[in-house]
């Protein structure tokens, strides 16, 4: 029974200390998603795409801060399209606007603005430095009406945050709390299994 209840102390104390102390390779690094917190080297990022019914295809990609990006545009229908590609960070464009609208904007606020013959197979470049902030930054066709027919997608820069809801520090506590629980109540079992089992019987005497 000692090493029992040395055991149920043992595991007692590791729960708390999992409690008190959550690893640390459960908490993100903030900042531009290099996990090791050192700021990555420029570098060239090739990023492919393709137009097909008024969509780009993957509608979203990712790169890193500062990245040197080429974007590989290749034309999937017999449309003329642009890819224009916003530098404001996290603003999603209401598809309610007009092709005034988004010229309007689009004018001095893009990273790149290149047209998108109308040839299928056609291939188009587009060249840019990702800006410095950590976030989404729209690109979008400026041909009438595409835009608002879907023709939109995003470029991650860096790791997006975390979604809403409990921190990685909240959840690794509340597992912490559970394991306190989980053993005490184990503990409490072995206690009454013990009551429960009464005094130990009086040997027989010895007989000679």
């Amino acid at each position: 029974m000692r090493i029992a209840k040395r055991r149920i102390t043992v595991a007692l104390a590791i729960a708390v200390l999992l409690a008190g102390f959550p690893l640390a390779s459960t908490v993100p690094f903030p900042g531009t998603g290099n996990r090791s917190g050192i700021a990555s080297a420029q570098r060239d990022v090739f990023v492919n795409l393709t137009t097909r019914g008024l969509r780009f295809v993957p509608d979203t990609f990712q790169v890193d801060p500062g990245d040197v990006v080429h974007v590989r545009i290749t034309q999937g229908e017999a449309v003329v399209h642009t890819f224009t590609q916003g530098k404001e960070k996290d603003r999603v464009l209401p598809t309610s606007w007009s092709n005034e609208e988004l010229h309007d904007y689009f004018r001095n606020n893009n990273l790149t603005d290149v047209e998108i013959p109308p040839t299928v197979g056609a291939v188009v470049w587009a060249n840019f430095t990702a800006p410095a902030q950590v976030g989404r930054y729209e690109y979008v066709c400026l041909i009438a009406g595409h835009f608002q027919a879907g023709m939109y997608g995003f470029m991650q820069v860096g790791t997006p945050p975390p979604a809403e809801g409990l921190s990685p520090l909240a959840v690794a506590g509340i597992a912490g709390a559970a394991i306190v629980l989980a053993v005490a109540a184990l503990a409490l079992a072995l206690r009454a299994r013990k009551r429960k089992a009464g005094p130990k019987p009086p040997e027989p005497p010895l007989t000679g």
